[in-house]
């Protein structure tokens, strides 16, 4: 938690610490403190999974607290291991901030049709806690363990900003943490088959996009 402390501190207007990354923390700082009751809170990687080159991790982020106590984690983690990985990839977000439709510390999704998919309603079990399927095809951007949260001021919407490991001076895991993972997907991510096959169906795959594109474009425009 003191890194947690520390991160608090800076919302407050305190100084940025010798081991932080001074001017990647500041921004984020300054970003946080734009949302309504910003705040530092843990992330916990719940599940880590590899498809088709880009990297899969669920996290448990909690709303009421800054951390969250292990025998809920335990729970947590056996009830996303229920689930396929097309469920997790489902909705997975990226990109830097994470904007979700919770508006409260309770942490309830909610929609118009209360259509939730499988990690929004294993989420909804827990009161006080969201869970939510980060993705990107750089590891290094899913090596979190700290967040800042708040709620924006148009919308209202829940607002996590993960901050990396190296940026708070932490070491880094997340390449140990994926270390088991069995990739999965198409063929050209399986490093069992030679580079030149890969990439081979990498590119007919992309011709295919083109050839569907330039179809719907001329049925559109041209029929």
């Amino acid at each position: 938690m003191e890194v947690i402390n520390k991160l608090t501190a800076m919302l407050g207007g305190g100084a940025c610490p010798s081991e932080f990354d001074g001017n990647r923390i500041s921004k984020l700082v300054a970003k946080a403190n734009k949302l309504q009751t910003p705040k530092a809170i843990k992330l916990y990687a719940i599940r880590n999974e590899i498809f088709d080159g880009t990297y899969y991790r669920v996290f448990a982020c909690p709303l009421k607290e800054q951390a969250i106590d292990e025998q809920t984690i335990a729970s947590i983690k056996e009830d996303i291991d229920t689930l396929e990985l097309g469920h997790l990839r489902f909705n997975a977000v990226g990109g830097g901030t994470v904007t979700l439709n919770i508006k409260n510390e309770y942490g309830r999704f909610s929609t118009k049709d209360n259509d939730l998919d499988a990690v929004q309603t294993i989420s909804n079990r827990y009161e006080g806690i969201v869970l939510f399927t980060y993705a990107d095809s750089k590891l290094a951007n899913l090596d979190c363990s700290t967040a800042f949260i708040g709620y924006d001021s148009k919308y209202g919407f829940l607002s996590i900003i993960p901050i990396k490991n190296k940026e708070v001076g932490c070491q880094s895991t997340v390449v140990q943490d994926f270390k088991d993972v069995n990739p999965t997907g198409d063929a050209e991510e399986d490093r069992n088959i030679p580079a030149g096959f890969r990439m081979y169906n990498k590119l007919m795959r992309y011709l295919v996009y083109v050839m569907i594109a330039v179809a719907i474009i001329y049925w559109l425009f041209f029929k």
